[in-house]
């Protein structure tokens, strides 16, 4: 239904509306007239008129009346609407206030028992690190005075190595002065020599210096292992000329034997063992044979001249090579002081 304004929009909405909606506003309008009688027929133009403006004014004024009745109980439900929600957010704001408050109560107090305990575990930590920084300190001092003693121990451990290393040297280099005779002789028949009838003599270092004088112009060209091999040919460890038993002193030497010595034999050993014997040899014309005496070869000897380098008498002899060299083989109980033998 449209909206009602004033009379014409009734009267309009009366005409304009369906036979059941009009006939029920008919019913609705008719108890409004109570000075019209039911038969209304003989009634005039101007009384239909004036009976239906009455009608329609006593509407109005009920509408007027309902809608005035209606804005005051909109008003006051709004009214009461409006305290309710205002009593209701009031309750809302406080009960948010009371929780953010023992929000930050709780918080407060958790923020302080959590700085107590840090505080706490912070000074046991730093009393623990303390006493580890003690602990430190003493073992670093313990283990500065074992270092100490342990650079002393190596330092008499390198003296101790350094003299039996000597010891050694000078040992083996004795066993294989005392063996000179036995090596020679293993050499003896290839010259047609009788093993048995054949004796050495080592030259001295004023024979080796005369030597080097005599062939100066033979030596100068000649190409050796070292740079120093000629300061060194006149301190060799054992340089023999062999000769047969009956043989005038005044003969040449059937041949010679340089030989170096050491309880492991290193590269050293067999290089002036070879320069020793080309330096005789090109000096006599004779033949000079390389010996290198030991217990042990150097694991870190040269596989090259590790392989020049022969214990079987025989190979070294057909080797046929210039740089070979014979290992006479020492026992190491060949190396004992006198005291200690036997």
């Amino acid at each position: 239904m449209p909206e009602i304004r004033s009379i014409d929009d009734i009267i309009e909405a009366v005409e304009g509306a369906d036979p059941a909606t009009r006939q029920r506003l008919v019913t609705a309008l008719l108890p409004l007239d109570i000075s019209i009688e039911e038969d209304d027929e003989t009634l005039t133009f101007e009384q239909r008129t004036s009976r239906s403006f009455r009608i329609l004014s006593r509407l109005v004024a009920t509408q007027a009346g309902n809608i005035e009745a209606l804005n005051t109980t909109i008003e006051a439900q709004g009214r009461q609407l409006r305290d309710e929600i205002s009593a209701q957010g009031k309750e809302f704001r406080e009960e948010l206030s009371a929780q953010g408050k023992r929000f930050r109560e709780e918080l407060s107090a958790q923020g302080k028992e959590f700085r107590e305990e840090l505080s706490a575990q912070g000074k046991e930590l730093r009393e623990e690190l303390s006493v580890q920084s003690k602990n430190i300190e003493a073992l670093t001092k313990s283990i500065a005075a074992q270092s100490k003693n342990i650079n002393s121990l190596n330092d008499r451990f390198t003296t101790e190595l350094r003299a039996q290393s000597s010891y050694r040297g000078n040992y083996a280099q004795s066993a294989a002065e005392a063996d000179d005779a036995q090596v020679a002789a293993l050499f003896a028949r290839r010259h047609g020599l009788d093993p048995n009838w054949i004796k050495t003599r080592r030259l001295s270092r004023t024979e080796l210096d005369e030597w080097k004088s005599r062939h100066v112009e033979v030596l100068r060209p000649l190409s050796l292992r070292r740079d120093n091999a000629l300061v060194s040919f006149t301190s060799p460890d054992l340089i023999a000329e062999v000769r047969y038993i009956r043989a005038p002193s005044d003969s040449p030497p059937a041949y010679y034997i340089a030989m170096e010595a050491s309880y492991t034999v290193e590269q050293s050993d067999y290089d002036r063992a070879i320069d020793n014997a080309r330096i005789i040899g090109a000096a006599s014309g004779a033949v000079v044979y390389s010996v290198v005496a030991g217990v042990l070869i150097s694991d870190e000897l040269d596989e090259g001249v590790r392989d020049k380098i022969h214990e079987d008498v025989d190979q070294f002899l057909e080797s046929g090579e210039p740089d070979a060299a014979y290992w006479h083989r020492l026992d190491s109980a060949d190396l004992k002081p006198p005291e200690l033998s036997g």
